[in-house]
């Protein structure tokens, strides 16, 4: 039978890292946020949770949101190397009118997930636009 002691610490060791990523993404969250703020796109939402089985694929949307004065043409999206996350296109950012977005409106953009392991995956994915806003998107997904 463990002990008190043992016991507590096996928890700290578990729960720590987990409290860990969570202040940092918070803090990552708050810097994203004020540098989209500023150049009048958004996404939201900024971290997106996917879960699937191994080897299966799960898909979600996020929103783009140009609140500024002028259109915005989106160039180019991506996630990190090698992750088991990529931008699929899909969505209505990928229609007739290509990748512009006029001021005031929104429109969405999928994301993939295909686990290749069982367990916690991150990755961060970036949206490129013409002027050179960049917005980025935490990715994490679960492999069941």
């Amino acid at each position: 039978m463990r002990s008190r002691t043992a016991k507590q610490s096996a928890i700290t060791k578990e729960i720590l890292p987990t409290l860990v990523y969570v202040s940092v993404l918070f803090l990552a969250l708050a810097l994203v946020d004020a540098r989209s703020a500023a150049a009048g796109v958004t996404v939201r939402p900024i971290s997106v949770v996917m879960r699937a089985p191994v080897n299966t694929y799960k898909y979600h949307m996020v929103t783009i949101t140009n609140s500024g004065p002028g259109t915005e043409t989106l160039v180019g999206g991506y996630a990190t190397a090698g992750s088991d996350f990529w931008v699929t296109w899909g969505g209505t950012c990928n229609v007739t009118y290509a990748y512009i977005i006029p001021a005031n409106k929104s429109c969405t953009l999928q994301w993939g997930f295909k686990p290749t392991v069982k367990g916690p995956v991150t990755a961060s994915g970036s949206i490129m636009f013409e002027g050179g806003t960049t917005l980025d998107i935490f990715l994490n997904g679960i492999g069941k």
